[in-house]
């Protein structure tokens, strides 16, 4: 389970210590209330691909099938919930996040795939399968990544074989893997995606940045980089930050997941960015910040999660803090709804979360101002 739990942690960009408390904005304290109905209600989570039903993707035993070994779904737990529109994205676009793990833990053997509308996959994107895990002859695993393009809906996935296998094992697996997930979705119903809810914050930081750059510039360079540097340039996060040093950064997504992950992250409208300033020990993270266009509906799931606490906070409609998950590096959450959309910001325990309402604001100001 060592891949899947590093790629898919809660807070994902909390990650180093804080640096001078000097730094920060005037602190604004924020309050905690007893949340109270809204005017308007809270979107329901989107409809997903095949219902929702990850059985419905593969079973168990069809995973069990292909590995040569007995499979179980693999279902995330309480300890480990999902925290970031990172985590989220999928589900934005009506897609599905399914794992299996072999019963024996100690084989290593896993699968995840990711299903989204096959609308998603761009004809450039390859079936054939790459793969990055042991040499034959070595004692490890095959791990090999796939894609699978077939009645509408396009299945994105990693496959880990027992220890001790190599990657011929594991691209014999896909192939059976390939078969069954192929007629399994030609028996799925038609899928129709939602439209953007009205009010959901537009990509137009990374629409300018594309119109700004070289076709060059644009394959080799860090687009979010430029994305992230436009909002902090805005009127508003420019402001709230002044005479601070704080410069910023895109932030990291996790690491070997399918292909089709990497592609929602962008599909969704995600940005992460990492938020950090000069200190004698070089670049000291402050925060980070990750939003999720028209993910609001998120906010009745997260406000369930053990220890979390609305706050108010001027100038957004819902504010939940939080604190980080167990095993992590000490810091707090702060997810902002506003209209539809949906911000977080993750911080360190130096910085208390009453420092962060004039910047949650503004942050919110400038992706309203630039729908």
């Amino acid at each position: 389970m060592a891949v899947l739990v590093a790629a898919l942690v809660a807070f994902p960009l909390a990650g180093c210590a804080s640096g001078s408390p000097t730094s920060m904005p005037n602190r604004t304290s924020t309050t905690t209330v007893t949340p109270t109905p809204t005017a308007d209600p809270v979107a329901s989570a989107p409809a997903q691909v095949f219902g929702g039903d990850c059985d419905a993707v593969l079973t168990s035993a069809e995973a069990g099938d292909a590995f040569g070994t007995s499979m179980s779904m693999w279902v995330r737990t309480a300890g480990v919930p999902r925290a970031t529109p990172q985590d989220f994205a999928v589900s934005q676009l009506g897609g599905l996040e399914c794992s299996w793990v072999a019963d024996n833990q100690e084989t290593r053997a896993e699968l995840h795939v990711f299903v989204l509308p096959a609308t998603f996959m761009e004809p450039t994107d390859t079936t054939v399968p790459y793969c990055y895990g042991t040499d034959s002859g070595t004692e490890g695993t095959g791990s090999c990544s796939f894609n699978v393009d077939g009645s509408g809906f396009w299945l994105s996935g990693v496959a880990y074989t027992p220890l001790g296998t190599t990657n011929d094992d594991a691209l014999a697996a896909i192939e059976t893997l390939r078969a069954q997930l192929t007629l399994n979705a030609a028996a799925a119903p038609l899928f129709v995606a939602a439209s953007a809810a009205p009010g959901s914050w537009t990509d137009k930081a990374r629409a300018h940045c594309m119109a700004q750059l070289t076709p060059e510039e644009i394959r080799t360079g860090d687009i979010g980089a430029c994305a992230c540097e436009t909002v902090a340039n805005s009127e508003h996060v420019a402001a709230a930050l002044a005479d601070t040093g704080i410069t910023v950064a895109s932030g990291n997504a996790p690491g070997e997941l399918p292909h089709g992950f990497y592609r929602a992250l962008g599909a969704a409208g995600t940005l992460g960015c990492l938020w950090s300033e000069d200190a004698p020990t070089g670049r000291e993270f402050e925060f980070g910040t990750d939003i999720l266009p028209g993910g609001a509906w998120v906010q009745t799931q997260l406000a369930a999660l053990p220890g979390v606490t609305e706050v108010s906070i001027e100038g957004v409609d819902r504010a939940l803090l939080s604190s980080s998950a167990p095993g992590l590096a000490p810091g707090h959450g702060l997810d902002i709804f506003d209209g539809p959309n949906w911000l977080h910001l993750s911080m360190t325990s130096v910085w208390g979360p009453e420092s962060y309402g004039p910047l949650a604001a503004a942050l919110v100001a400038a992706l309203n101002d630039a729908r």
